[in-house]
């Protein structure tokens, strides 16, 4: 497994492959804008499925589910 890179903001970025590298880069871009504008700062942040991207939910922060 690949380790994450840290992302500009400081939180671990998972890019997975080049494989639709630009697709992927812009929609980090714009999920950091989203999250950087509401104060959000995540575990981490998951591009590898550019068009299912998922973030960690920051620490003590519920994410909605339960087990």
């Amino acid at each position: 497994m690949q380790k994450p890179a840290d992302g500009a903001q400081g939180w671990p970025v998972l890019i997975g492959t080049s494989e639709d590298l630009t697709h992927k880069i812009q929609i980090l871009q714009t999920l950091t804008e989203y999250l950087t504008a509401r104060n959000i700062r995540p575990r981490y942040i998951d591009v590898r499925w550019a068009d299912h991207p998922v973030y960690g939910a920051p620490e003590g922060q519920k994410t909605g589910q339960s087990n």
